[in-house]
């Protein structure tokens, strides 16, 4: 059970530290479970058969312990100069450690996006949105959270993810005020309106579009209505 909170990459030295046991004693037991079918080693590391069986396994954990050593793992992640930002995220994440983790998220998302986005931009962006998303979680002040789903929404865009871009747009358009700032609105909504048409919901697209004319019509910069 304990493994399975590392089920790509288990290493028995540290599950042994986790659990206050000796080494040999946990060696047994994962030679048991690759014996047994639930673990083996691909490449030199010990990993579950199936994700399901990680699942499984990970249902015997109590919240409380899944959280911490959650929190080990990105403990000793945060000590690697060579960690990979999106797990270490993903376990500051589970542990609970939201602010940790939406740093990291954030930071990693800008050095992976460079000047045309990237695939794994998204996925950063996605982790980053979804935290300033949460109820017991506000982001830092130097963070706004619609300037966050701009940029996530032109990061995926780049790479042709319409799908991850349409709902970014769609939490950038729930932050932004028509009344205090109509034209970024109104290019948003327009962006929204090409999104929903490659998505294939045309009707949708027509609607925003028409939303985003109609509000400009007597209002807003020239800039913004020649885009619309």
């Amino acid at each position: 059970a304990v493994a399975s909170v590392t089920p790509l990459d288990i290493d028995a030295d540290v599950v042994a530290s986790w659990l206050d046991r000796p080494l040999d004693l946990v060696e047994e037991h994962l030679r048991a479970a690759v014996a047994a079918g639930v673990l083996e080693v691909i490449d030199r590391r010990l990993c579950f058969r199936h994700a399901l069986l990680a699942r499984a396994a990970q249902a015997d954990l109590l919240p409380g312990d899944l959280s911490r050593y959650h929190g080990l793992i990105a403990d000793s992640l945060l000590g690697s100069a060579s960690a990979d930002l999106g797990q270490l995220a993903h376990h500051l994440e589970e542990a609970g450690r939201f602010e940790e983790a939406f740093e990291i998220s954030v930071r990693a998302a800008s050095d992976a996006a460079g000047p045309f986005g990237s695939i794994e931009a998204v996925a950063h962006y996605e982790r980053a949105v979804r935290l300033a998303e949460r109820a017991d979680f506000v982001p830092p002040a130097n963070v706004g959270s619609l300037d966050l789903a701009i940029r996530a929404l032109e990061c995926a865009f780049y790479v042709g993810d319409t799908v991850a871009a349409e709902r970014f747009v769609g939490t950038a358009l729930s932050q932004c005020d028509p009344s205090r700032d109509l034209d970024r609105w109104a290019v948003l909504t327009c962006r929204a309106s090409e999104l929903a048409w490659q998505n294939g919901s045309t009707e949708r697209s027509t609607q925003l579009l028409a939303a985003a004319a109609d509000a400009l019509l007597n209002a807003g910069d020239d800039k913004s209505r020649a885009h619309v």
